[in-house]
């Protein structure tokens, strides 16, 4: 008989996170969808309809907004006290050259992408505390762009570095608790965030630079997603791991 195997994804309603939610449901897990935008609510109605008793949805996660990151996790607490696997899936980007850029938008990048993920993952990883007799780990998604300097992305590529580097420290920090942390760093992927912020002149010539002379899908992130958060993973922590094509 399968464990039950809690798992919470944010930014479930964008591109990667809906195909995570679905991939994770596929495993058999119960999941608990964390989006901002209630109006996406409608994505989700096919998956509820299917997983019965195993999708629980929490709309307005607004991660800009620490009442509601707060009011969010006390959602979370009823649907379960325990959590096996945290999913952060969520991603704020903001195209914003040197000499347009202010301390206004650096900070809400990081707020998004870095400050709110560290608050998170300090809480929830108190919930993966009482789950002792179950593989636990925490995937962050980061991005391509936290080494490939792209023009225009200070604020996003430095707060995606940031927690690339934190994922090591707390990868050494719950280690001694079972509890493993990995990110996930996708390269181009076929998703609203790459249309409404790449040009196709852009997107060719990064595709041109892959190995494999294409833009990933979703569904191929999911899948690295969701073998990280699986006991197949349960020896890999503290790693970054590359999803890009083979980006040179």
């Amino acid at each position: 008989m399968q464990k039950e195997t809690y798992t919470l994804i944010t930014g479930a309603s964008g591109g990667i996170g809906i195909e995570t939610v679905k991939v994770a449901l596929e495993h058999g897990y119960i999941v608990i969808a964390a989006y901002r935008n209630y109006e996406k609510t409608h994505l989700f109605d096919g998956l509820v309809k299917k997983y019965t008793g195993k999708l629980f949805l929490v709309p307005e996660f607004d991660l800009e907004d620490k009442n509601a990151r707060l009011d969010s996790i006390k959602a979370i607490k009823k649907i379960t006290n325990k959590l096996h696997y945290f999913i952060h899936v969520v991603g704020f980007l903001d195209i914003n050259p040197l000499f347009k850029l202010n301390n206004e938008n650096i900070y809400k990048s990081f707020e998004i992408n870095y400050f709110s993920a560290i608050e998170l993952i300090s809480k929830i990883s108190r919930m993966m505390l009482v789950a002792k007799d179950h593989d636990r780990a925490v995937t962050l998604v980061t991005s391509v762009s936290s080494r490939l300097g792209t023009s225009g992305r200070l604020a996003y590529s430095s707060a995606k570095g940031a927690l690339e580097t934190a994922s090591r420290v707390l990868a050494n920090e719950l280690g001694g608790k079972k509890i493993r942390v990995n990110c996930v760093c996708p390269g181009l992927v076929n998703t609203k965030m790459l249309t409404n912020y790449t040009s196709d002149e852009e997107i060719e010539i990064m595709k041109s630079r892959t190995s494999l002379k294409r833009v990933g899908e979703p569904y191929e992130i999911a899948n690295l997603i969701l073998f990280l958060s699986s006991e197949k993973a349960s020896y890999i922590t503290g790693q970054v791991l590359n999803i890009d094509g083979g980006l040179l």
